[in-house]
């Protein structure tokens, strides 16, 4: 999903756009992926721990 949105933009402004409009999508949907990790990561690492 990221991976189209981003070739999108880049392809169609140039590589001057590549890393401005690159690090603001990448930076966003960081931030979900780690808060989403954190839950299960958690859980899994507590799974070995305790067993």
């Amino acid at each position: 999903m990221m991976q189209t949105g981003d070739e999108d933009v880049p392809l169609r402004d140039g590589q001057e756009t590549l890393p401005e409009p690159v690090e603001l999508p990448n930076a966003e949907p960081r931030k979900g992926a780690h808060e989403d990790e954190r839950g299960p990561r958690q859980g899994a690492c507590e799974d070995p721990a305790t067993r």
